[in-house]
């Protein structure tokens, strides 16, 4: 679902580990940072601490996360690292909303105010969209949406969808890896 890196003690070693086994990974905000970070020679200290510690791998490594897409559908499914606009195709939706978006002003100008419904109350599509992005909102379970981001960073659980059947798994984490925002 994206957010690889920035999260947990050892984002190169997550980068790493997904990278060898060739699964298809979703652009989050936090590679999309990355990526910026990079392009504009701005780097954060978490951007280089990753950068230094992939060492050799990290030219291959940044093309594999540049190649991330922004979502994938299937025929049982729509995957987005956060979410979607209403009424908008995904093909013209820009990648900040889709990895950034929470919820929804009725315009696109403030993807999160907590004032404002989250943008799945106004996903009106039959097709489930399964999506990460939010811990502090936790699990999320709707007819047509799925949220799974559950803060294991933050020491709660970490969870996965099993397809086709939309059966939930949870682990519980190990310990806090990091305080909630």
């Amino acid at each position: 679902m994206g957010d690889l890196i920035n999260k947990g003690p050892s984002s190169a070693e997550v980068v790493q580990f997904v990278y060898d086994l060739k699964v298809e990974v979703l652009l989050g905000n936090h590679e999309m940072g990355l990526l910026k970070a990079i392009q504009t020679s701005l780097l954060r200290p978490q951007h280089e601490k990753l950068l230094s510690e992939l060492g050799a791998k990290k030219g291959p490594i940044i093309s594999w996360i540049k190649s991330f897409p922004l979502y994938i559908e299937d025929k049982d499914f729509l995957a987005v690292h956060a979410g979607v606009p209403p009424n908008q195709p995904l093909n013209k939706t820009p990648a900040s909303i889709l990895t950034q978006i929470r919820t929804w002003d009725g315009q696109g100008m403030d993807l999160n105010n907590e004032k404002d419904p989250p943008w799945f109350e106004f996903y009106q599509g039959t097709k489930p969209i399964v999506f990460g992005h939010w811990a502090k909102r936790g699990l999320i379970v709707r007819p047509n949406a799925y949220g799974l981001d559950t803060g294991c960073v933050y020491g709660k659980k970490l969870t996965a969808l099993i397809l086709p059947h939309f059966e939930l798994v949870h682990v519980k984490a190990k310990k806090v890896y990091k305080d909630i925002d």
